[in-house]
């Protein structure tokens, strides 16, 4: 990948590249770790194409180490992740319409199916108690063919004469009818004030606000060695070699925020983790259930870099932070 790809590539073609250039230098994983420091799991997600389980905010810092080590450019590699990533999310939000689309059919038909049996069963409901003709007990219905004569003493009465015929003169509308017509046609709302749909794609994602710190180092340390996986309780000490703020918190909750002064030895005990953040490396020696974290009994870090840790039973995780200087 010697220029940026004229097409739009993939997430797994980034990945395949970084993989494709390792085993064309002859490097295993964790020859990449002895260079590069970052976690074994994190380059076989790299090259699985599994961007999804690194912490966001370090896979392109990941993928130009891995890349420089295995003599790709990393600018080219960076942006082929930027467009492969612009190309899922799109990818995603097409296929979200049609998704829906399909569900809302499938509604519709599973309410007309049950609509007509509604109708159907309340149709029987109706059929079977349709009342009976009831029968005249005492005989004196007449039927239709039948005709009854009056007794020849009781003359019948004159048949009135039918009223002549006259046409029906239209009554004027009134005033009510006028009114209701006239509010039926305010009530409507004209076609351009009925609310209109609009379909809207994501755009691309905003870009990150600018930061007065950087990270100039992130690695990983072996949990094993310090024989976190088996310990009853993980156990911190800080010892201060200079006047260094720290910040702990043991299992999500805070139990020191304030400064640890030349000579100093504070501990606390966490069950699962500890986060660590420490203003000044050089101030400060943290041991970890009696080890150093550092690869000598000196500082944390060097000269005017801020650490933070991540400690659990599983993972080491350390940063290093330098302030940019407007």
């Amino acid at each position: 990948m010697s220029s940026p790809p004229s097409g739009t590539p993939d997430l797994e073609d980034v990945a395949h590249e970084l993989k494709f250039r390792r085993e064309a230098m002859g490097l295993s994983v964790q020859d990449l770790f002895s260079r590069t420091r970052i976690n074994p799991d994190f380059i076989n997600a790299l090259e699985a194409g599994d961007f999804h389980v690194l912490p966001e905010a370090y896979v392109r810092m990941f993928l130009r180490k891995v890349a420089q080590e295995v003599g790709a450019d990393p600018d080219d590699i960076i942006i082929a992740y930027d467009r492969a990533a612009l190309k899922q999310v799109r990818d995603e939000a097409a296929v979200e319409p049609a998704a829906l689309t399909r569900e809302g059919r499938s509604i519709w038909v599973v309410a007309g199916a049950a609509s007509l049996i509604l109708i159907g069963f309340v149709g029987l409901v109706l059929l079977s108690h349709e009342p009976e003709q009831k029968e005249d007990p005492l005989g004196l219905s007449v039927s239709r063919g039948e005709s009854t004569t009056a007794p020849s003493s009781v003359e019948p009465p004159p048949q009135p004469q039918p009223a002549p015929a006259t046409s029906p003169t239209p009554s004027p509308p009134t005033e009510s009818s006028d009114q209701e017509s006239a509010s039926t046609e305010t009530l409507k709302p004209p076609d351009s004030d009925r609310p209109t749909t609009e379909s809207r794609s994501p755009g691309p994602a905003t870009s990150d606000t600018e930061e007065t710190d950087r990270v100039v180092a992130a690695y990983s340390m072996t949990p094993e060695v310090y024989g976190l996986p088996d310990a009853a309780t993980l156990g911190l000490t800080a010892i201060g070699l200079g006047t260094a703020t720290l910040n702990v918190q043991a299992d999500g909750e805070v139990v020191f925020d304030g400064v640890v002064a030349s000579g100093r030895r504070v501990s606390w005990e966490a069950g699962e983790r500890f986060i660590v953040d420490v203003d000044r490396g050089q101030d400060i020696r943290l041991d970890l259930l009696g080890r150093p974290l550092t690869s000598t009994d000196g500082a944390l870090a060097d000269e005017n870099r801020r650490v933070r840790l991540y400690i659990s039973r599983a993972s080491i995780w350390v940063e290093e932070i330098e302030s940019i200087t407007p």
